[in-house]
């Protein structure tokens, strides 16, 4: 089977995101999400690393969003600033104009030019390029930066340009989000500790389908694993993060440039996902392009 490699998320329906897929027919459509951008281009989770992984072919872009102390949306992942940043302590007791004055640093710890990016800065950047901001993180402290995640992106006209990946139910997801749950990109975890898994799999397929599931399996005998022909068979997509041995059963990131591509990556798209988040974009996608042409 050909694999299509894609720069554009699909739309259709009400809302902005594909249904439906994978595509019936002679491929499919795989989409590759970066972990905290490109980070081995610029510091993870700026804007330089976001600019590398769209340059390179990459249409979702993982990022980590919290609060600042006077309740601004900014991307970092740690809730400390002192891994990767110039700044000392927590992020949730320093203002916006403080995380300006602050420098990024790169994996080597380099103190770089790069600074903390503001959700708006990256949400522009997404519409300006018609790509996608998964917002990890989100859901911290009972989801307390969502309401004002959604105001940056109603300002900005781009909800649906956000993704949520989230372990919540079906009930809490809409009581957080309101009407907005129909307008963003929401994609349930499945995993083996969420309870009642299969009901509240159920649940969401019938009461506001989302257009993916994220799998989380430590090994093939779990029961998240085993609902994956469910998923499959139902408009929804199957998303996977490669990033993480124990959300793939060892087929990750690490199986696919230490052992082979087809060890990791190629495995997890032989089980049907068309939506991987790798620690390593280029790579992956020199990948798909190889096997688009067998």
């Amino acid at each position: 089977m050909k694999w299509l490699l894609t720069s554009l998320f699909l739309l259709t329906v009400s809302g902005a995101f594909a249904k439906g897929l994978p595509l019936k027919g002679e491929g499919r459509i795989i989409q590759v999400v970066s972990h905290r951008g490109d980070w081995q281009v610029a510091p993870e989770n700026s804007m330089g690393a976001f600019r590398a992984a769209i340059q390179a072919g990459v249409t979702i872009l993982e990022t980590d969003v919290r609060l600042t102390q006077d309740g601004h949306c900014v991307l970092l992942h740690d809730a400390t600033l002192d891994r990767t940043t110039t700044g000392r302590g927590f992020l949730a007791q320093t203002t916006l104009e403080e995380v300006r004055s602050l420098r990024l640093r790169d994996a080597l710890g380099t103190t770089t030019a790069e600074s903390i990016p503001t959700l708006r800065d990256a949400l522009l950047l997404a519409k300006a390029h018609g790509v996608y901001l998964y917002l990890d993180k989100a859901g911290v402290n009972n989801g307390e930066a969502i309401p004002a995640i959604l105001a940056v992106a109603k300002e900005l006209d781009a909800l649906d340009h956000l993704i949520f990946v989230l372990n919540w139910s079906y009930d809490k997801a809409k009581a957080v989000f309101g009407e907005d749950l129909a307008s963003v990109g929401y994609c349930p975890v499945i995993a083996d500790d969420i309870p009642n898994l299969d009901t509240y799999v159920e649940t969401w397929l019938t009461q506001a389908p989302p257009f993916a599931f994220q799998f989380r399996f430590k090994q093939l005998d779990s029961k998240s694993y085993k609902l994956l022909p469910k998923i499959l068979n139902s408009p929804a997509r199957a998303f996977i993060a490669a990033t993480w041995s124990t959300h793939t059963a060892g087929h990750d990131d690490r199986a696919s440039l230490l052992t082979h591509p087809d060890a990791g990556w190629g495995w997890l798209l032989e089980q049907g996902f068309t939506l991987i988040e790798t620690n390593h974009p280029r790579a992956l996608l020199q990948y798909l392009a190889t096997r688009a042409t067998e």
